[in-house]
């Protein structure tokens, strides 16, 4: 079965994918997601990093900032995205083909 994978979008550039191979968390998407742009954010702790997310809207502002403790399966909650079966792998599919992220570094 092929690795899901998400979009995600760094302000200012295109959208790109990232593996959810081993992301159960916000904190594992933060350290995937810097790990597949590197080196652009060499200089950023995945910590430092925000992330928001929507339900496949294109529009930044009505993403929802995501904590780093929240599990994927939460984050599709908050997002009013249902989930039949709650494994690993079918919520990290669940959140692949649902989920738009957008990645924000400090200024």
């Amino acid at each position: 079965m092929a690795n899901a994978k998400a979009w995600f979008k760094l302000e200012n550039t295109a959208w790109d994918e990232v593996s959810l191979e081993d992301v159960t968390n916000v904190a594992n998407l933060k350290k995937a997601i810097k790990s597949e742009v590197a080196p652009e954010l060499d200089a950023y702790a995945p910590g430092r990093l925000t992330l928001k997310a929507t339900d496949k809207l294109d529009d930044a502002s009505q993403a929802v900032e995501l904590d780093a403790r929240d599990s994927l399966l939460k984050v599709l909650g908050r997002l009013h995205i249902e989930v039949q079966d709650q494994s690993l792998v079918s919520v990290q599919n669940c959140f692949a083909e649902n989920v738009w992220l957008f990645v924000y570094v400090p200024s």
